[in-house]
């Protein structure tokens, strides 16, 4: 069994545990509150980083989360990047490699061009997102880039200004249930050499006044949709 650095009965700050635990691939247990840190919280190989649910907060007006590759789980919490009017692309969560993110609520304020809710990023990143609300984002709420491979499972995105889902050349986006609804641009858009698999999945509202599922896949792009 892992260590376990606690926040904020051993540790003031999220940042203070996660540097604790990394040497020894620990575990973070943050309990309920709300956590603000200017820098992102990094998430090292073999760390995992765990709330007590909705009442776990963490909120940046930068990137909250950046997931390193080998990063473990990160579970169980609230993180809400604040700030629309950053001058550099900000996410909630940036994930490099394989992590679960497992019951989270995500949202991303920030209008910059490629900003998002979760960014996977990188031919090493393959993340799965289980029991996931991404909402209310200024731009994606997903994105996909430079090679990612995504798992969303039972996985809701709702309310972005951008696309719900966008994924991006040489990117897989693999979705099992959950719904996209109410995304400004569109519920999907597969750009490039680039493929999603979606089954189960219902899209509702999306592309603004049209209210139509609005899923497009372009450049060679590859779309499969199953009940």
């Amino acid at each position: 069994m892992s260590a376990v650095f606690k926040v904020p009965s051993e540790y003031s700050t999220i940042s203070a545990a996660l540097a604790a635990a990394t040497p020894v691939q620990g575990t973070v247990l943050v309990e309920a509150g709300t956590f603000k840190e200017a820098a992102p919280l990094k998430v090292a190989a073999g760390v995992t980083l765990e709330g007590r649910g909705a009442t776990t907060i963490l909120e940046s007006d930068g990137t909250v989360l950046a997931c390193a590759d080998g990063a473990v789980r990160v579970a169980n919490l609230s993180i809400h990047q604040c700030a629309a009017a950053a001058e550099q692309p900000c996410f909630g969560v940036e994930v490099r490699g394989k992590t679960l993110l497992d019951g989270c609520d995500i949202s991303a304020k920030c209008k910059a061009k490629n900003a998002c809710g979760v960014l996977a990023r990188g031919s090493a990143a393959g993340p799965t997102l289980r029991g996931c609300v991404v909402h209310d984002c200024g731009q994606a709420g997903v994105l996909l880039a430079t090679g990612a491979r995504v798992t969303l499972s039972e996985t809701d995105v709702r309310d972005c200004l951008g696309q719900g889902l966008l994924v991006l050349a040489n990117c897989v986006l693999d979705a099992t249930g959950g719904k996209v609804s109410g995304c400004a641009e569109g519920g999907l858009a597969v750009v490039g050499r680039a493929a999603a698999s979606l089954s189960g999945c219902a899209l509702s509202a999306n592309g603004g006044s049209a209210g139509t599922a609005s899923v497009s896949a372009k450049q060679g792009g590859r779309l499969v949709l199953k009940e």
